[in-house]
């Protein structure tokens, strides 16, 4: 049933979900596109260009002796789908910036709270 002024217009459901189907499928694409950040790949990128890395430190610092290896690590553990142990902290702390949640940085572990 639809509702058009003063008047009761009755639509069959499968001819109302097509053309809701039709005109929304579109917009629920757009909002998709829109919300979805991909953490992996931009987390990657941080270790495939030196002179982003670089640009991090101000020009103040220099880069660890070993960061080419490094770097290879931990491109090919995220392409394999595995984020190493070290790299969990740098990663929960872009994906804050980026996504704007706050992560629980206090626990206590003889309670099992969150303080």
């Amino acid at each position: 049933m639809f509702i058009l002024g003063n008047k009761y217009i009755f639509i069959p459901m499968d001819l109302m979900r097509a053309w809701l189907l039709e005109h929304l499928l579109p917009v629920r694409q757009a909002i998709k596109q829109l919300s979805f950040v991909d953490m992996t790949g931009l987390y990657t990128q941080l270790f495939s260009k030196r002179e982003l890395a670089l640009s991090w430190t101000g020009g103040d610092a220099e880069l660890p002796p070993h960061w080419s290896v490094i770097c290879e690590q931990t491109r090919e553990a995220l392409a394999g789908a595995k984020l190493p142990y070290e790299d969990a902290t740098p990663f929960l702390y872009l994906m804050e910036a980026v996504q704007g949640f706050h992560t629980i940085t206090r626990f206590n572990p003889f309670t099992g709270q969150y303080l």
